[in-house]
This record gives structure tokens, C-alpha cells and sequence, in this order.
């Protein structure tokens, strides 16, 4: 697989000597799903933040396809394009009185304007699975969590982005809609090679849908590897106390994958 994204040696301090993110170093390959985990507090968000250019690096760098970037309002508009955010919460991240045609249009708008290729709204709500007839004319505020963050997934998807970067996605849904989600993530990746940095607190989602995983812990990697070493036979103690308290949480041991994700 080619490198899609890579980086090296980012820290991020805020005001007030407040480090999240200590010589941060990560790789993501193309067509790969990656998961970020850890405690809240970590620097997950911050560092999907970073990757989107909401902020900036006290040092270090974020490279895309090679070419190194800067904060957003740096970036062309093929590299924000190339590269969607799908936010945590799916009531805040769209207008309520909107309608699902004038969410999906906007960004049709843009890659028309700039010339850059698109996937049309209905195809988009298509790979979602939401049909066309019944949801292009409602209204967001008509729509429950789970529609939302689906019409949040089908917006990114319009501009045809190499990479999206989901944060915690699934936290405000349920079980259901949480695997649907990722059913969702897995069919674009396996069919049109879409990569995926996400992050989880769901134990079942990085069983049934990501590759490759990276441990955070007071902003400091401090373990990655493939999903199933990391999820099973964790090395580092803080990964072994984190797994265990998911697995508490979720009232089970080992899980075995979703049958609806595999293909």
C-alpha cells in the first residue's frame, strides 16, 4: 500500500504550558482503516484536528500524500476536499432547518465551481443507505442521530475524499445505528478504498471495522499494531488496563467479528 498520511514529531501546546501532544508520529496507509483509542483527554480530537488543519502544530509536521500541510486556511481546496471530518456530534454539525438536497448541494457547489469531480447527492445517499424518495426533501431537524450522522457521511462523501477522519462518531447513537455506521466505513473502504482514521471508545466497532490501531495516553502513542495483537495481547500496561476496562464495560471477553462486515 502507498503512504497516505504521515506524522512526524507533533506537539501541540496550548496556552497556560498545556502539552497534548508529545512528538505524536503515526502513519496511515492508503486504503487502510485506522483507529485512534485512549482516555478522554488523551489528544485524540486534537490530534484529528490537526490532521484537518483546525489546528495548528507547535512543531512537528503532517504530510499528505507527500506534500507537507499547513493549517487550514493554508490548505488549496484539493487538499481539504481530499480529506473530510465527520464530527462527534450529529444534532450540532448540521443546520436544523436545512434540507438534506441543500446539505449535499453545498459541497456539490464547491468541487463544481473549483472543476474537481463529485459524487452526486444521490449517490451519496445511496452508499449510506438512506433512499433517495423518502430523505432528499426532509428536513435535518426531522431526522433522528443516526440519520443525521449518515447524512453527515454522505456530505463527506461528495467531494470523493481520499481519507476521512471520523471522531467519535458513534458515541451519541445506539448499538444498532453505531453498527450500521461502521458497516457503512467498511463497504467504502473495501469497495472504493476509502481509508479511515477513527475514534472509538466502542470495542465493537475496532473489532468489526478498523486494521490497525493506535493507543494514546496523556498525548503520547504509547503502543500500535495491528488491531487483533492490540485488542487480544495488548504489550503496554496502559493498553492492557485500558482493553480491560472496555471489556467491563461491554460485559464481555474476546468478540468475534460481524458477519455483516465481512466480504
Amino acid at each position: 500500500m502507498d503512504l497516505l498520511l504521515e506524522a512526524v514529531g507533533i506537539n501541540k501546546e496550548f496556552a497556560g504550558n498545556n502539552t497534548v501532544l508529545k512528538n505524536v508520529s503515526l502513519k496511515v496507509e492508503s486504503g487502510s482503516i485506522v483507529a485512534l483509542i485512549g482516555d478522554s483527554g488523551g489528544g485524540k480530537t486534537t490530534l484529528c484536528r490537526v490532521f484537518t488543519g483546525l489546528e495548528n502544530v507547535s512543531s512537528g509536521k503532517v504530510l499528505f500524500k507527500g506534500k507537507e500541510l499547513g493549517c487550514l486556511r493554508r490548505r488549496s481546496f484539493e487538499e481539504c476536499a481530499s480529506m473530510q471530518y465527520i464530527f462527534q456530534d450529529p444534532y450540532a454539525a448540521l443546520e436544523e432547518e436545512s434540507t438534506v438536497y441543500s446539505v449535499l448541494r453545498e459541497p456539490v457547489s464547491l468541487c463544481r465551481k473549483r472543476r474537481r469531480d463529485y459524487m452526486s447527492p444521490e449517490d451519496a445517499l445511496d452508499w449510506v443507505g438512506l433512499p433517495v424518495e423518502t430523505f432528499l426533501k426532509r428536513k435535518i431537524k426531522t431526522l433522528s442521530g443516526g440519520q443525521r450522522q449518515k447524512i453527515g457521511i454522505a456530505r463527506a462523501l461528495i467531494t470523493r475524499p481520499d481519507l476521512i477522519v471520523a471522531d467519535e462518531c458513534t458515541s451519541m447513537l445506539d448499538r444498532q445505528s453505531s453498527a450500521e455506521i461502521g458497516h457503512i466505513f467498511k463497504q467504502l473502504n473495501q469497495k472504493i478504498g476509502l481509508s479511515f482514521i477513527i475514534v472509538t471508545h466502542d470495542i465493537h466497532f475496532l473489532y468489526r471495522v478498523v486494521d490497525y490501531i493506535y493507543v494514546l495516553h496523556e498525548g503520547v502513542i504509547v503502543e500500535a499494531g495491528p488491531k487483533e495483537r492490540i485488542l487480544n495481547i495488548p504489550c503496554a500496561d496502559y493498553t492492557r488496563e485500558y482493553m480491560e476496562s472496555m471489556r467491563e464495560i461491554e460485559g464481555g471477553g474476546l468478540l468475534e467479528p460481524d458477519r455483516l462486515c465481512q466480504s
